[in-house]
């Protein structure tokens, strides 16, 4: 996934003609090429020379796990909840603020619990998806996400 040449992954970038790191993996529409089209049509890419969060560990982070930073005080709950894995998990912290996002399968569902501390957070699941609040304490906030795949 890393080095291989088919989308998402940095070889997918290398066979492009990308000499530094997107700002994300969208699919390029290969139609287009050399104009560096996304394929879902929104229109072109965004920054072609964006290091931020640019790693393989920030892929697992925002794609795997589901914790995407928005700024240094605020970030995105979006868990791919890819169907082969049972479990991810992922911590970020910024000064005195942190935030830790875990979710795990059940034979029921999916358990998502959120910490934050100093830092406010949004959930964003795909369309589709019902969650509930389990449990909201001052500490770790739970839900229950019914019928993720």
């Amino acid at each position: 996934m890393i080095v291989g040449p088919s989308y998402p992954s940095y070889g997918y970038w290398i066979e492009h003609g990308m000499t530094t790191l997107c700002e994300s993996f969208l699919e390029f529409d290969e139609t287009a090429l050399p104009n560096l089209v996304r394929v879902d049509g929104v229109g072109n890419l965004t920054s072609l020379n964006h290091h931020f969060w640019g790693g393989v560990s920030a892929w697992l982070y925002e794609n795997i796990a589901g914790l995407k930073i928005v700024s240094d005080r605020s970030a995105l709950i979006q868990p791919k909840l890819i169907s082969a894995l049972q479990h991810a998990s992922a911590r970020y912290g910024n000064g005195d603020a942190e935030i830790f996002v875990e979710w795990e399968r059940t034979p029921d569902g999916v358990v998502l619990k959120v910490r934050a501390i100093g830092f406010s957070y949004a959930l964003n699941l795909a369309r589709g998806i019902t969650v509930s609040k389990v449990s909201d304490t001052s500490r770790e906030t739970v839900y229950f996400i019914g019928n993720a795949k």
